[in-house]
C-alpha cells in the first residue's frame, strides 16, 4: 500500500499522524520477537492496538452480515457453491475477531498481573506456569496476528467473489487506507511550506506598517485574503478527511457496501477525490503566491 514505509512514518512525525500510520502497518502481518515487548508498557501499547483493530473490525463485521444476508439467502436457496464460499469466508473472518478479542483479554492478564506485582518482570516466569511473560505474551501476539491475517484474507476473498460477478464489494476502511498516502504527502507539502507562509505574513505585516499608498494598501489586502483562502480551504478539506469515516458510514449505512462494478460513485467518494485534486491546486496556488 506503501511506496516507501520510511518516507511515510518520517513523514507522520512531521504532521502528527504516525500513530495511525503504525497502527496500520501493525496490523500488515509479520512475525512478532520478544525484542518488541521489553516492558509491560510496550505490551500494553500492543492491546491498545488490537482493541482498536477490533472496533473497527467488530463494526465492519455487522455492516457486512447486514449486506450479505439477502445475498446468502438467494445463494442459499439457488446457487449454492456460491453460498458456500461465502458463507466459508465470513465465517472465518467472524472466527478471526473472536480469536483476538480472546487473545488480546488473555494478554491484558497478563500485563495486569505484571503490574500488581512489582517483584515480576517481562522475563520472570508467569505465576503457575513454566514460561515467562515475554514468551507467552509473544506467542499469543504471533496467534493474534495469524487471526488477523485469516480476517483480511476472508475479506480479500469476498471482494474477489464478487468481482467476478461484476459487483464491488467495499470496506470502507480498506478504501479509506488506500487514500491515506496521497492525503499524507499533500499534507507534507504543505508543512513544508509552513516557514513560507510565515515569512510571507510577516512581511505583509511589515508594508503595511510603513503607511503605503492605498494602492498598494489594496494590493497588500488582495494578496493576504488570497492567503487567507487558501490555508481556510486546506483546512476544510483536512477536516472533511479526518471525518470521512462518519461521513461516508452515515451515507452507506454501515462501513461495508455492494454495487455494480460501473456504477457512479458515492458522494463521499466524488467528494474524496475531488477533494485530492483540489489540495495539489490550492499547494500549487500557494506556491505561486509564496514566489517559490
Amino acid at each position: 500500500m506503501f511506496e516507501s514505509v520510511y518516507y511515510i512514518i518520517g513523514a507522520g512525525l512531521l504532521v502528527g499522524w504516525l500513530p495511525t500510520i503504525l497502527f496500520i502497518s501493525g496490523c500488515a502481518g509479520y512475525m512478532t520477537t520478544q525484542e518488541s515487548f521489553p516492558d509491560a508498557q510496550a505490551m500494553e501499547s500492543r492491546v491498545r492496538n488490537y482493541r482498536d483493530w477490533l472496533q473497527v473490525s467488530e463494526k465492519e463485521l455487522v455492516s457486512l452480515e447486514k449486506v450479505l444476508s439477502p445475498v446468502l439467502e438467494r445463494a442459499r436457496q439457488a446457487d449454492f457453491p456460491s453460498y458456500s464460499v461465502l458463507d466459508k469466508n465470513l465465517t472465518e473472518m467472524r472466527d478471526a475477531v473472536s480469536t483476538v478479542n480472546d487473545l488480546a483479554r488473555a494478554q491484558k492478564k497478563m500485563i495486569l498481573l505484571l503490574q500488581r506485582r512489582k517483584s515480576l518482570t517481562v522475563r520472570s516466569k508467569i505465576p503457575g506456569d513454566t514460561q515467562t511473560f515475554i514468551r507467552k505474551f509473544t506467542q499469543t501476539d504471533n496467534r493474534i496476528e495469524a487471526a488477523q491475517a485469516n480476517y483480511r484474507r476472508g475479506e480479500s476473498n469476498l471482494v474477489k467473489f464478487f468481482k467476478k460477478k461484476n459487483e464491488k464489494l467495499v470496506f470502507l476502511q480498506q478504501q479509506i487506507a488506500e487514500w491515506e498516502p496521497q492525503m499524507l504527502a499533500l499534507k507534507v507539502k504543505r508543512h513544508r511550506l509552513g516557514p513560507g507562509i510565515k515569512k510571507f505574513t510577516e512581511e505583509i505585516a511589515a508594508e503595511l506598517a510603513l503607511n503605503p499608498p492605498e494602492r498598494t494598501v489594496k494590493v497588500l489586502a488582495e494578496r493576504s485574503k488570497e492567503m487567507e483562502t487558501i490555508v481556510d480551504q486546506f483546512d476544510k478539506i483536512e477536516n472533511y478527511y479526518r471525518n470521512i469515516d462518519r461521513i461516508a458510514a452515515r451515507e452507506i449505512g454501515g462501513n461495508v457496501y455492494l454495487g455494480k462494478i460501473g456504477d457512479p460513485p458515492r458522494d463521499y467518494e466524488r467528494k474524496m477525490k475531488n477533494n485530492l485534486r483540489r489540495y495539489e491546486q490550492l499547494l500549487l496556488s500557494l506556491e505561486r503566491l509564496l514566489g517559490e
